[in-house]
Order: C-alpha cells, then sequence, then structure tokens
C-alpha cells in the first residue's frame, strides 16, 4: 500500500472514529430529564462525570453508536436503572432484618418484601422502622 493510500485509511478511520464520540456533556439533558421524572435532585454535571463511562460502556454495548437516533432512549435506559440500582443501597432494611422482625422464614415471600420495601422507599419511606411498619402490613 502506498504512503498516501496508507494516510488516506488512517484519515478515513479517524473520521469514523470521531464520529462515534459525543460531547461529555451531551448525557446531561437526558440525566436532567430522568432525575426531574424520577423526582431525584442530583448535581447533573458531576453526577454525569462520576457515571458517564459506565453509561457509555453499557450503551456501546448494545452497539448503539452516538450518531444513532436511538442513542438517547438508550441513554435513558441505562440511567434510570442506574438511578434504581442506586437507590438500592440507600435502603435501610436487609434480609436480617426481615427474617428477625418479621418473623419469617427464608424463601421467596422475603424477596418479594424486600422489592415491596425499595418501592415503599422510593416514595418516601426512609426509616427502617417505617419500612418494617409497612411491611407488616403486607403480611398480615
Amino acid at each position: 500500500m502506498k504512503t498516501e493510500e496508507f494516510k488516506e485509511v488512517v484519515l478515513e478511520q479517524w473520521r469514523e472514529s470521531k464520529n462515534m464520540i459525543r460531547q461529555p456533556d451531551s448525557l446531561d439533558n437526558v440525566l436532567h430529564i430522568v432525575a426531574l421524572e424520577m423526582g431525584r435532585t442530583v448535581d447533573v454535571g458531576n453526577y454525569r462525570k462520576k457515571n458517564e463511562s459506565r453509561w457509555l460502556e453499557r450503551i456501546r454495548h448494545n452497539i448503539i453508536s452516538p450518531q444513532d437516533p436511538n442513542f438517547d432512549l438508550e441513554a435513558r435506559y441505562v440511567i434510570e436503572r442506574h438511578l434504581l440500582i442506586e437507590s438500592i443501597g440507600n435502603l435501610p432494611i436487609t434480609v436480617e432484618d426481615l427474617l428477625e422482625e418479621l418473623e419469617i422464614p427464608p424463601g421467596e415471600q422475603v424477596g418479594d418484601l424486600m422489592l415491596k420495601a425499595l418501592g415503599h422507599f422510593i416514595l418516601g419511606i426512609n426509616s427502617k422502622s417505617g419500612l418494617l411498619k409497612e411491611l407488616r402490613k403486607e403480611i398480615q
């Protein structure tokens, strides 16, 4: 391959890779909308900076390029899931709490109650005692 042809191939590859890159703040609008819709307060710029590489990796894993018209939809999906999963880390009760406090045996009911606890938590019941009170109602 001649030097000029090689340069053209390299330039074309560079142009293609450049088209695959979005500006760093391109996810800010999606994050802002999702956070508002979910009732979350986040510092959009800092939150995006902290999570952007993970989000883009998941989006790219689904073979969505930044120029794809479905990019924002896929970004929304990834960001929504991230915010929900992050909520689990703040859940003030554990499976052990359910087993001891509600005196129920291990099993499917425990998993169902943890999901219900997460739902109550997201809706604003954020104390261990408040969640246990709601879950007691579920099993009676």
